[in-house]
Parts: structure tokens; sequence; C-alpha cells
């Protein structure tokens, strides 16, 4: 069977304990971020509030010496006016400077959350690309750089919540914080990975 297929036909799980396209083993947990990292914050917004349709998830990164470090990764399920003053806290509370950038996906109420945040606040907003490929080849393509140990979580409260849903994918309930990782890893891959 293998292990997705004993996983899911004597487990009754379609996640093997070590996971499907990423592997638990290789996100590494540090106590410590780098100095002077220049914190981003990437925004996979949701269609509504309610708790069957997904929710946004909202992720707090830098990029240090070709590694990705993960400060933060939160979920929530909120209404626009709402959404827009969690984004104006959450950027306060994980050190975003001038030099940060916040990259929303410009579908459900994207577009609306960068106007909104453009026009009540200094912070540097910008539509992120919308994705060319389905959720699946885009994990697959940067699973290489995670297997490499190149991501690196913050110690705290999330990281079971995220690293959950992260080894169930593709086959969790939900796949947003998935997304946030992806997207990411995509943006660097193009300029940071392939520079010589």
């Amino acid at each position: 069977l293998g292990s997705v297929g004993y996983a899911g036909q004597i487990l009754q799980t379609p996640t093997p304990p070590s996971g499907n396209i990423f592997k638990k083993e290789w996100f590494h947990i540090v106590h410590e971020l780098p100095q002077n990292a220049t914190w981003h914050v990437k925004v996979d917004p949701a269609y509504t509030s309610k708790s069957e349709n997904d929710p946004t998830a909202v992720m707090c990164y830098a990029w240090h010496d070709n590694f990705l470090y993960i400060r933060n990764v939160e979920t929530v399920r909120l209404e626009f006016p709402q959404l827009v003053t969690f984004l104006k806290s959450y950027s306060h509370n994980h050190g975003l400077s001038r030099q940060s950038k916040i990259y929303i996906e410009p579908k459900a109420s994207g577009k609306s959350i960068v106007q909104q945040l453009r026009s009540e606040t200094g912070l540097n907003v910008l539509e992120d690309k919308s994705p060319e490929r389905d959720k699946v080849s885009r994990a697959n393509a940067v699973s290489a750089k995670v297997e490499a140990g190149r991501v690196k979580l913050l110690a705290g409260g999330w990281n079971d919540r995220f690293l959950g849903e992260v080894i169930q994918f593709p086959y969790a309930k939900h796949d947003d914080q998935v997304d946030v990782m992806v997207m990411a890893l995509n943006d660097e891959q193009k300029t940071t990975f392939f520079a010589l």
C-alpha cells in the first residue's frame, strides 16, 4: 500500500505520521530570530467569516541567509472591517518596519483590503500575484527547499497547528497556512536561490 495507502486504508487517515508532500522533520524550530531581518506579511484572505469556509491565513516571515524564518502564522475568521483592524494590529505586533511589505492575495476581499490599508495606514501594502498553477503543483515545486531545511519556525503555541495542517496537505480540511508558506517560498526562489 505504501505509507499514504496504509494511512488511508488501515489507519483511516489519509496522512502518514511523517506527512505527505511536506514532512514534519523538514521544519526546524528555533528559539531566536536573526537580528536586523526585514519582516514581511503574507495574507490569504477568506470570502466570509463562516466556520465552514476557509479562514484567512496571515504569516509573518523574513528571509535571512537563504533561510525562510516564519515568526508567526495565524488563521482568523473575520468580516472585512474586523480583518482590516486585525491586520493593523498584527503588523504592529510582529516587528514590521518601513522596509516591510504586506502582500495580500487579490481574491475574495483582497483588493478591498489593500485599498483600505493604503488609505488608513502608512504600511507598504501590495497585491500579491495571483497563482498560475494548482495548489498541489505549487507545493511540489517548493518541497525541495523545505526538505533541505530552509524553513525555520520560531517556537510558539502556533507551531503544532501550523505543522498539523502542513503535513496533512493536500488532504487537510483547510490549506490556507500552506498557501501563505508556499507563496513566500515561490517569491524568494526566483530571486535568492538562483542568484549567482
